[in-house]
């Protein structure tokens, strides 16, 4: 019985979020206002608990101060937790997570770098495409990046990869802040 509940109130769930990123995308008042700096710092200690047994990695969280995104809970967790995961993945022993205010068109930025091997331009174009496999020993199905992808885009924002500052890939994921 809770099972047949389940499927019947997922669909309905998954139509609500569907037609709130529509409303995001329209560029609409939006009623949802989370904030960001508690929500990192969650993220960053659920997968410190992750990856704690696999290998020594610091992760650090760098703020001036908290930002308020534009949008649902769940998908600013989904697109964050899947960047930090991918660090924490090729990282060697470090992960910095810095939060940034809003710039000129009201887009706020969280940067995820680590000190892994990083991506040439060819694959990090690879890497977005859906169900493309950079690392085939890595567990996972080759979606992550390119549903992350689509959910920035339902959003209006930007994701851009580029050579970071310690040694590895530095993503930066853009989204609307509010007012």
């Amino acid at each position: 019985p809770i099972d047949e509940m389940e499927k019947s109130v997922e669909p309905q769930l998954r139509r609500a979020r569907v037609a709130a990123r529509a409303e995001a995308r329209a560029g609409a008042t939006i009623a949802y206002r989370t904030p960001v700096l508690q929500n990192l710092e969650d993220l960053v200690f659920m997968m410190e608990q992750k990856y704690d047994h696999e290998k020594a990695i610091d992760i650090s969280v760098e703020a001036e101060g908290d930002v308020t995104f534009r949008g649902e809970r769940e998908d600013l967790l989904e697109m964050v937790a899947n960047l930090i995961d991918n660090a924490c993945k090729y990282g060697r022993s470090q992960v910095v997570v810095r939060l940034l205010p809003p710039f000129g068109d009201c887009l706020f930025e969280i940067v995820v770098e680590d000190d892994g091997p990083g991506l040439s331009d060819a694959d990090q174009a690879k890497a977005m495409a859906r169900g493309a496999r950079l690392d085939e020993a890595a567990p996972g199905q080759g979606l992550g990046l390119s549903i992350l992808k689509e959910t920035v885009d339902l959003y209006a924002g930007e994701l851009l990869f580029e050579r970071g500052d310690l040694g590895g890939l530095k993503a930066r994921l853009r989204l609307p802040a509010t007012d």
